[in-house]
C-alpha cells in the first residue's frame, strides 16, 4: 500500500473538474434534504381570538 501511495504522489495533477456532478443514493437524499427542503418549507402564523396575544402582535408586525 505504501508503494501504491508513493506512486500516486508522483503522478501529474489533473485539471480542476468544473462539470456536472451526479449524486446517487444516500448522497442524493442528503443533498435534497439539507440543500433544498429548508427553502421549500412554509411557516404559518398562529392566529388566536385572544386580544393582545403575542402571536397576533407578531403577525400584525410582519404584515406591515
Amino acid at each position: 500500500m505504501v508503494e501504491h501511495l508513493r506512486h500516486l504522489r508522483q503522478l501529474p495533477l489533473v485539471e480542476c473538474h468544473t462539470g456536472p456532478v451526479i449524486f446517487l443514493g444516500q448522497a442524493a437524499t442528503e443533498l435534497f434534504s439539507q440543500g433544498f427542503v429548508p427553502y421549500m418549507l412554509a411557516t404559518r402564523w398562529v392566529l388566536s381570538d385572544n386580544p393582545g396575544d403575542p402571536a397576533d402582535d407578531a403577525y400584525a408586525h410582519a404584515r406591515h
